[in-house]
Parts: structure tokens; sequence; C-alpha cells
């Protein structure tokens, strides 16, 4: 049997300070009037707990578990079962992802990389959100290039996030902490974070709209956001539409996603786009 890595209580601590119940949004814990407590369990029982509603988040094979029950309580469609398929998982990274992406656009990881590069802040930052995160390659990126004290890698599914874990621990990420919570309720506390990343999912979230006010509540001020995503494109209209409706699957048109990004409190909207595929960052303000 394989033994996955394990978040230690040390680890689990040092994002503390970020963190909040996403059951009654009280913060986790801190020196505020809305601060809650915190309990942390002991060896195989390591878990958060809620002082304030009592909520428990365990640690299941070095994952934060913000959505125990997940899998029981709700019916995931046809692109999330996609997601936490074994094989896709296993090979998400080096086959599907690229493949998927290079449908609607020629664009390779290369690409992406380079510029994604070319848009981050030039020194370190102190705590990245890598949304979506998947296996993790961008959450490792992220971790390389600008040396964050921390990284919260987020996503909804935990075969995604149990291999982004073991990736993470064998390059010796011990700073990226894998969370599995809803893209639409983080539980980070506001304006705790100073730099979201969100490559390649943002079309699959079924509540766009609350997912960038989601960004905006927990980006701190001068934060960055960078997403890869779906471009609407008229000419493929027939073949979108249909698309959108079995998969769930959105397509953004760039002038709605500043408008709405602005609303939210972000500015200077950078983009570059490649067929199908949307590219932007942005600052919080």
């Amino acid at each position: 049997m394989k033994i996955m890595p394990e978040l230690s209580e040390t680890q689990l601590a040092s994002s503390l300070q970020y963190l909040r119940c996403p059951a009654c949004l009280k913060n986790f814990p801190g020196n505020d009037d809305n601060a809650g407590e915190l309990a942390i369990g002991q060896g195989n029982a390591l878990r958060l707990e809620c002082g304030t509603c009592s909520a428990s988040y365990p640690v299941v094979n070095g994952v934060i578990d913000f959505l125990p029950g997940y899998e029981e309580a709700s019916s995931p469609g046809l692109a999330q079962w996609f997601m936490e398929n074994p094989t896709v998982v296993n090979f998400y990274e080096k086959y599907f992802r690229p493949a998927f992406t290079r449908m609607g656009s020629p664009i390779r990881y290369d690409e992406e990389i380079k510029w994604l590069k070319s848009v981050l802040p030039g020194e370190p930052v102190r705590c990245i959100t890598d949304l979506a995160c998947g296996t993790g390659k961008y959450s490792r990126l992220l971790h390389r290039h600008l040396g964050p004290d921390l990284v919260f890698a987020v996503d909804i599914s935990m075969p995604m996030l149990q291999k982004a874990e073991t990736m993470a621990a064998a390059e010796g990420a011990t700073n990226i902490l894998h969370v599995r919570a809803d893209a639409a309720a983080l539980p980070l506390k506001n304006q705790s974070i100073n730099g979201i990343n969100c490559f390649g999912a943002l079309h699959l979230f079924p509540e766009t709209g609350r997912t960038i006010a989601e960004i905006g509540r927990i980006a701190a001020e001068n934060a960055f956001f960078t997403c890869l995503t779906a471009r609407k494109l008229p000419i493929w209209r027939p073949v979108q539409v249909p698309f959108s409706k079995l998969f769930s699957f959105h397509f953004f048109d760039e002038e709605w996603m500043e408008a709405r990004l602005a609303r939210s409190g972000f500015r200077d909207f950078q983009k570059t786009v490649n067929r199908m595929v949307l590219m932007f960052a942005c600052i919080k303000v």
C-alpha cells in the first residue's frame, strides 16, 4: 500500500492566520471579535475544529478537507466525474490538460508559463492561492518562482489534491498546503492573500460571478490575479453552446470579464488571447 505524505501539526498551525470557518465565517483564530477558537487533533486524528460553531475539518492524506462528506451530499457533473477519474488524475498534468487546451488553441505549456512569469510580480509575495490547482503544476511553479511563505493549493477533487500533495512532497515544497474547498465559499480570511492564480478551471465553476467575488474578497491590496480560461468566439457558437450545456462549461467574453473583475475591486486588466484561450492578469485595488 502506498503511504501518502502527512501534514504536520506545525504546517497546519502555519496556515491559521489565513483561515476562516466556511460554515460560520468566523476567523480561525485571530484577535478580532469574530475570531473562532482552534482545536488541533493529534496523530491520525489531525483536524481543525471551529470553536464557534463546532464544525470539524479533518486532514485526509495530507489534505485539509473543508468539504467532509461532499461526495455523499452532492451529485458531481460529468466534468467533475472526469476530474476525479484515477486514470485522468494520473495522466492529467502531462497529457489530458495540454490536450484539452489544444482542442481550442495551439498554445503550449511553455507558452502559458512564459506569459505567466511575464505578468507576475518581480519580488516575493507572502501568501498565494492556486485555485482549482489540479495536480499542482502551477502551485509548484508559483512556489519556485515567487518564494512565498505559503501557497494554498485549492481544489474540489480529493484525488487531484492527493496527487498534488505527493508531487509537492517529492519536491520538498513543505509550504504548499493542499485544501479541498468550494471555490465559491473559500475558507480564507478577508483580504489575506497576496496573489491568486487560476489556470484552466474558471470555466468549470458553476457560479462564476460568485467565485470572482470570492477571489476579490480574499485578495489583499495590490494582490495579483492571474487566469487562463475559455474564450467566447462567435464563429464557434454552434459548437460552444451545446458543449456548455453538456459539460456545464462556460466561455467568456473579455469585456464581460473585465467588467465583472472591476466590480470585485480589480483593475489594470491585461489580456492575451489565442483562439478559444483567454489569459489575463489584474491587480486588486
